[in-house]
């Protein structure tokens, strides 16, 4: 079973181009390159917010580290190399990480230079409970 041990982001870049309001958010989770030696593997990634039209942007690229069984490994390296996809076991659980951790600290980032933060709430809205209770007894 693969390990999942850590992520690590080492740029950030972020730049405001416009004082316009954004309109919308566009994420990019993108997977760089995976390196395996022995039982460790590190996945490069690049995760990239783009705030429309045209406001600006914040670009992280880091690192995810896994451990696991050499043929574990050895099966997520030659996947990537042959397909430059990641294995359908550990695809989901890395996107995640770097999702969770990238959104986390692009709200910093993003207060910085006065945008919004990539992390966007649901919408919430305020309807009116029936609060008539009927009962037959």
């Amino acid at each position: 079973m693969i390990e999942y041990r850590g992520i690590l982001i080492n740029s950030c870049e972020i730049k405001r181009e416009s004082l316009t309001p954004a309109k919308t958010v566009d994420v990019d989770i993108k997977v760089d390159d995976v390196v395996a030696k022995a039982g460790d593997a590190t996945i490069d990634f690049t995760y990239i917010v783009r705030y429309l039209p045209n406001l600006g942007y914040l670009k992280m690229s880091g690192s995810v580290y896994l451990a696991g069984k050499l043929s574990e490994i050895k099966e997520v390296q030659d996947v990537w190399k042959k397909n430059k996809v990641l294995t359908k076991s550990i695809s989901m659980d890395v996107l995640n990480m770097i999702n969770t951790t990238a959104s986390v600290n692009g709200v910093f980032a993003s207060r910085i230079v006065n945008m919004p933060p990539p992390l966007l709430p649901p919408r919430l809205e305020v309807v009116k409970l029936n609060t008539n209770k009927s009962s037959k007894k």
